[in-house]
C-alpha cells in the first residue's frame, strides 16, 4: 500500500468524519478523534487566550471563551440574509461597508472554515504517519461532500477553502449521493438494495436537509431529482429551544457564548427519554432553567413544520422503494414518524431504514469508496443532476433556459441566437439561475460581452452560446460568432456570484402554492383554537379560578407556537413580523403579570385579564387582515380555497 490514498471527508455542520479505503484489508477505515476515540469530529473552533483549539477539545473550555459552531450555515451568505437566531449570536457581527459577516471582530466564515479544514488535514497526517512511519509526501488527496442543494457560490467557497487549507481536491461529491454509494457498499451482501431500486436519501444534519431520489441499477447511480433546504437542521431545533427558554424566563436574552452547546446537550438528553433536563447558568445569577419532555415535544413539532413543507414538494412518492435516513438529526424520534406518515399512502411499498451504526459515517464511507474506485481507474458510474436551471437573458426580459433543472451532469448544451439590432457590434450576455420564465424573478450569476462581432442586419448574425457544467457543478459559459470565429467565455467564480439563497429555494417553485396552503392552514387552525380558548375564558370561567389559569397557560403555548411558525421564510415575507412581535410581547407581559403576581388585588387581576383578551382580539384581527387578502391573491380557484380550513 502506498500513500496514493484519496480520503473521503464528510464536512458536516455539527460534526465531520473522515474515512479511507485500505487496500491491504479491502475495508473502509474510519479515522478516530484521538481525544474522544470517536469518528465524529465536532465542527467547532474555540478561542482560548487568543489561541485556537478545535473539535472535541472545545468541550473542555470555560464559559468565558468563545466557541464558534455551525459555520457551514454561514457559508455564502451576507449578513442581512441570516436568520435572526444567527444575528443574535454575540460573536457574529456585520461589516457595515459591504454587509459581510464578521466573526469575533476579525474572521470571515471562510477563514473559520479554512482553519477547520487545516485541522482535519492534521488528523489525516497523523493517520498517514501511523501507516507509513514518516515515509510519505504531504500531498493529501480528498473527496469532500457538500449538500446537494448547495449553490454555485457555496460550492466555489468550499473549493477555495480546500485549496487554501493545503488539501488537494479530487472531487466535490453530493452528500446524498455519497450516502447512497456508502450504504450500497456497506450492504453489498445483504440483498436489501436490488437492481432498479428508487432510493430516497433523506439526509438531515445539523444545518441542512437534502432529499435526493437516486435510481440504482446494476452498479449505476442515477440521480432523478433533488430537493433541499439549506436553512433547516438540528441546530435550528436547538435555537428554537433557546428562544422558548428566553420567553419562558421573562424574556431574558441568552447571549452566553456557549449557550448553544449547553442547550444542545439538553436536547440530546430529552430526546433520549429523560422526563426533564435542567441547566444552571452561572452567568445569569445562577438562573436554573429547565425543560420537561412535554415542552420539548411541543418545540419539536413546531420545528417539524418546516419538514412538512419540504416533504410536500416531493413528486411521485409512490415510485420510491427505499428511504435511507442519514445525518445525526434523524435521531430525533418524531422525524421517522413524519416520514412514516408521509409514505403511509404507499401501502407499505416504501421501506424506511434507520441504521444508528452508520447514520453519522455513511456519507464519508461513500466518499472514501469513490476515492478507492478512482484510484483503481474504475470510477463509480454516477449520473448526477443540476438542481437549478441555467440560462441567459433575452431582449424581452425572458430567460432562455439552456441547462434545465435536473439535467444530468457533466453536461454541455449549445444553442444558437442572433442579433436584435442592425449593425450590432457586441452582445451583452447575462447568465441567470432559476425556474421563472422572467429574469427579474431569477438570479444573476454572471455576465460578459462578446465584442467586435460581424456587423449585419439584425437576425443575420449567428451567435452560439455554450454552457458547460462539470461534475463539481462549476459552470463555463462561452459565446462564439460563427462568421468571424470570435469567442469569449466566462467561468462562474466566487466573485462573480451574488445570490440570495432564500430566493433560489422559494422563487417560482411550481409547488409553492401548496406550501402556502399548508402554512396558512396551520395559522388558521391556530386561530380557531385561540377563538375557542378566548370564548371559554369569557363565558365558562369564574373571575379568578384554577380553570382560568389552565386556559391561559394553554394560550401561552399556542402563542409561542405561532411565534415559531413565523420563522418560515414565505410567511415572514407576507406578514409584518415586527407588528406581530409588538402584539406578542404585550400579550406575554400581561400574561406573566397575571400568572406570577399572587399579591395583585382582585380588581387589578381583572384588568390584567381584560388586557389579555384585548391582546388576543388584536392578534386575531391582525392575522385576519393579512390572511383574507392572501386567499384572494393566491387562491382564485374556489376548489383550492375549499381545501383550507380558515376562520
Amino acid at each position: 500500500m502506498n500513500n496514493n490514498i484519496i480520503f473521503g471527508i464528510d464536512l458536516g455542520t455539527s460534526n465531520s468524519s473522515i474515512c479511507y479505503y485500505n487496500n491491504s484489508t479491502n475495508k473502509i477505515i474510519k479515522i478516530y478523534d484521538t481525544l474522544t476515540n470517536s469518528y465524529c469530529i465536532p465542527s467547532v473552533i474555540s478561542i482560548v487566550d487568543n489561541n485556537l483549539i478545535f473539535g472535541s477539545s472545545c468541550k473542555n473550555t470555560s464559559n468565558n471563551n468563545i466557541t464558534i459552531s455551525n459555520i457551514k450555515r454561514l457559508i455564502g451568505y451576507d449578513y442581512d440574509e441570516l436568520d435572526d437566531v444567527y444575528k443574535s449570536i454575540g460573536y457574529i457581527t456585520k461589516n457595515i461597508d459591504n454587509n459581510k459577516i464578521i466573526i469575533c471582530d476579525k474572521f470571515s466564515p471562510e477563514d473559520i472554515l479554512c482553519l477547520f479544514l487545516k485541522y482535519l488535514k492534521s488528523i489525516i497526517l497523523i493517520e498517514l504517519n501511523k501507516l507509513f512511519n514518516d515515509n510519505f509526501n504531504n500531498i493529501i488527496n480528498v473527496i469532500i461532500t457538500v449538500p446537494a442543494y448547495f449553490t454555485i457560490k457555496q460550492k466555489n467557497i468550499i473549493n477555495e477553502c480546500i485549496i487554501n487549507s493545503g488539501l488537494n481536491l479530487i472531487k466535490l461529491l453530493s452528500e446524498p449521493v455519497s450516502a447512497c454509494i456508502g450504504y450500497c457498499y456497506d450492504n453489498v451482501n445483504n440483498n436489501i438494495i436490488k437492481d432498479d431500486t428508487n432510493i430516497m436519501i433523506f439526509d438531515l444534519g445539523g444545518g441542512t436537509l437534502d432529499m435526493s431520489i437516486v435510481n440504482y441499477d446494476d452498479g449505476i447511480y442515477q440521480v432523478k431529482n433533488t430537493y433541499g433546504n439549506n436553512k433547516f437542521g438540528g441546530s435550528d431545533l436547538t435555537y428554537y429551544m433557546i428562544q422558548y427558554l428566553e420567553c419562558k424566563y421573562n424574556d431574558v436574552v441568552f447571549n452566553d457564548n456557549d449557550i448553544f452547546n449547553k442547550v444542545d446537550d439538553m436536547k440530546i438528553k430529552l430526546n433520549n427519554g429523560v422526563l426533564s433536563a435542567s441547566l444552571l447558568l452561572d452567568n445569569y445569577n445562577n438562573l436554573d432553567i429547565f425543560l420537561n419532555i412535554d415542552e420539548f415535544n411541543d418545540i419539536v413539532e413546531i420545528w417539524l413544520e418546516k419538514l412538512n413543507d419540504d416533504l410536500l414538494i416531493i413528486d411521485n412518492k409512490e415510485n420510491i422503494n427505499l428511504v435511507i435516513m442519514v445525518g445525526g438529526s434523524c435521531r430525533i424520534k418524531q422525524v421517522k414518524n413524519k416520514l412514516n406518515d408521509f409514505f403511509i399512502s404507499n401501502n407499505n411499498k416504501t421501506k424506511i431504514i434507520f441504521d444508528d451504526n452508520i447514520i453519522d459515517i455513511v456519507v464519508a464511507y461513500g466518499a472514501a469508496y469513490q476515492g478507492y474506485l478512482i484510484n483503481c481507474k474504475n470510477d463509480v458510474l454516477l449520473l448526477d443532476i443540476c438542481p437549478y436551471s441555467i440560462g441567459i437573458e433575452m431582449d424581452d426580459g425572458t430567460m432562455e433556459k439552456i441547462i434545465h433543472k435536473n439535467s444530468v451532469i457533466p453536461s454541455t448544451v449549445i444553442k444558437s441566437f442572433t442579433t436584435t439590432e442592425d449593425e450590432q457590434s457586441e452582445v451583452d450576455i447575462k447568465i441567470y439561475q432559476g425556474e421563472s420564465n422572467f429574469v427579474k424573478n431569477n438570479l444573476l450569476i454572471g455576465n460578459f460581452k462578446l465584442t467586435n462581432i460581424t456587423k449585419k442586419k439584425k437576425g443575420m448574425v449567428v451567435i452560439n452560446i455554450s454552457i458547460n457544467i462539470n461534475n463539481n457543478g462549476y459552470i463555463v459559459v462561452s459565446a462564439y460568432d460563427k462568421n468571424k470565429g470570435i469567442v469569449n467565455e466566462i467561468q462562474i467564480k466566487l466573485d462573480d456570484v451574488n445570490i440570495s439563497f432564500d430566493n433560489i429555494n422559494n422563487n417560482f417553485d411550481p409547488t409553492e402554492e401548496n406550501k402556502i396552503i399548508k402554512l396558512l392552514s396551520s395559522y388558521s387552525n391556530l386561530l380557531i383554537i385561540l377563538n375557542k380558548l378566548t370564548y371559554n375564558l369569557i363565558h365558562n370561567c369564574s373571575n379568578i379560578s384554577t380553570n382560568k389559569n389552565i386556559i391561559i397557560d394553554d394560550l401561552f403555548l399556542k402563542f409561542t407556537k405561532i411565534k415559531y411558525l413565523l420563522n418560515n421564510d414565505i410567511i415572514t415575507n407576507i406578514l409584518n413580523v415586527n407588528k406581530f412581535n409588538v402584539l406578542y410581547n404585550s400579550f406575554n407581559y400581561n400574561l406573566n403579570n397575571y400568572l406570577n403576581d399572587n399579591n395583585t388585588e382582585y380588581s387589578d387581576k381583572n384588568i390584567l385579564f381584560d388586557n389579555i383578551i384585548y391582546n388576543i382580539d388584536n392578534f386575531i384581527k391582525y392575522i385576519d387582515d393579512k390572511y383574507n387578502p392572501l386567499i384572494s391573491n393566491y387562491f382564485l380557484d374556489d376548489s383550492i380555497e375549499d381545501t383550507i380550513n380558515y376562520v
